[in-house]
């Protein structure tokens, strides 16, 4: 019968024998694939920011890409993991391939705390942005579902955006005219433009407007490329003009009393001319092309406004101590061909820009004689010249409407022209 020996017993004979009582060393731990082997399958291909670089199936990534590492999220576009410590409350149902089921850490963009299981937004091409979509959480199936046919429309949500910027830029917000306001034949308009009165809301976007401070931004730009090819000083862009002083006492946000003010688009110095860039259709084109040929004098050839327009900025550079002969319309084709482009050119002439500034301050006057600030709608007694042209962009034309100051009927259709007219005079 063998006797039992105890744990002493044996240790001590162990001892005896001189072998080592410590353990011995434990066996290297297998090298760490430095392919991405565990994660690829849930990890769709893309940039890694972490490695400056795609990572594709099989790719090697990194040394510490080992699950054991806890560095996956390197792949996931997202800060690597900085504590690898698991929530004891998580639910494991809601882990799956798509995430690593030991990761903790930080969200990559703004820093919060992800904990395991807890979903990331997806871009919707299959890349994880490594952004918390915040709790709560959804199953992994409902994470990597594709969605359901293409996003809505840029187009239509750009038309929105579009007419929301139109609304709220500085310029659609200014209260004070300027030179291209004081050229309309119908002195109502001015006189409301005064008077600060409700305007018609944007609802679509002005696209030829946009497209025409487009242009004169790209222009601003050649003009400077220009003085810088020939060496010198030609051109003056976009120079501040100020074309009346207005009244001291004017009240900020108010259009009564303001200065008369703008930017000249141009000013040639070797040729004494003022240069107004103009981005027309066909309509604007056709009619100076006309006016043209058939010799009709300088104020047939081009509307009133873009006219009294050009002679305000000559004024503007006149008192700036320069000598204006000449103003110029260059009137740019809107289609794709620029020799479509024509030019309207004039003599300065002063008193066209001085009767504009004369019948501004008349306006004021006007207004303040008819008390429109008390009793508003006492501004439909300035006269008014409704006409297809002026009526087309005017903000406070409201067809149908009686006049008051809510709006304008504006221009008149031509079936009530003529029964206005005939009115007794046709047997009914």
């Amino acid at each position: 019968m063998t006797a039992s020996v105890s744990e002493a017993e044996l240790a001590a004979l162990i001892a005896s024998l001189g072998a080592p009582t410590t353990p011995p060393p434990a066996a290297p731990a297998a090298p760490v694939d430095e392919r991405c082997t565990d994660c690829v399958r849930r990890c769709l291909p893309g940039p890694c920011p972490a490695l400056d670089e795609d990572v594709i199936e099989g790719q090697p990534v990194d040394e510490r890409c080992g699950v054991t590492e806890l560095r996956v999220r390197e792949c996931y576009h997202c800060r690597p993991a900085t504590d690898p410590a698991a929530e004891d409350d998580l639910d494991e149902s809601l882990l799956g391939p798509w995430f690593p089921a030991n990761y903790a850490g930080n969200c990559g963009k703004c820093g919060d705390r992800i904990g395991r299981g807890e979903q990331l937004r997806s871009d919707g091409e299959g890349s994880w942005l490594g952004e918390c979509c915040g709790h709560p959480k959804r199953t992994p199936a409902g994470i990597v579902a594709a969605p359901a046919g293409p996003p809505p429309s840029t187009v239509k949500e750009l038309r929105r955006i579009l007419v929301e910027f139109e609304t709220n830029r500085p310029r659609s917000k200014q209260v004070a005219l300027g030179p291209s306001e004081l050229g309309t034949s119908c002195q109502q308009q001015v006189a409301r433009k005064l008077a600060g009165a409700p305007r018609k809301p944007i609802v679509d976007p002005t696209w030829a407007p946009f497209q025409g401070t487009a242009i004169h931004a790209s222009m601003e730009d050649v003009i400077a490329w220009w003085n810088t090819k020939l060496g010198r000083e030609r051109w003056l862009a976009e120079d501040r003009l100020y074309i009346d002083a207005g009244l001291p006492d004017a009240k900020p946000g108010v259009a009564l009393g303001q200065p008369i003010e703008g930017n000249g688009d141009a000013f040639d110095l070797d040729h004494g001319m003022v240069v107004d860039w103009k981005f027309v259709g066909k309509t604007a084109l056709e009619k100076l092309q006309r006016g043209l040929r058939m010799g009709k004098p300088p104020e047939q050839q081009v509307s009133a406004e873009y006219r009294v327009q050009a002679h305000l900025y000559g004024y503007g550079h006149a008192k700036k101590g320069r000598p204006v002969r000449y103003v110029r319309l260059v009137l740019l084709a809107r289609s794709h061909d620029y020799d479509d482009s024509a030019e309207w050119t004039e003599e300065y002439r002063p008193e066209i820009a001085l009767a504009a500034i004369d019948r501004y301050w008349a306006t004021h006057d006007l207004l303040t004689a008819l008390g429109v600030a008390e009793q508003p709608d006492m501004v439909a007694a300035v006269p008014a010249t409704p006409s297809r042209d002026t009526c087309k962009w005017c903000p406070f034309h409201r067809p149908g409407k009686p006049s008051d100051w809510q709006g304008c009927p504006g221009d008149q259709p031509l079936e009530r022209v003529v029964e206005r007219a005939t009115h007794g005079l046709i047997a009914q």
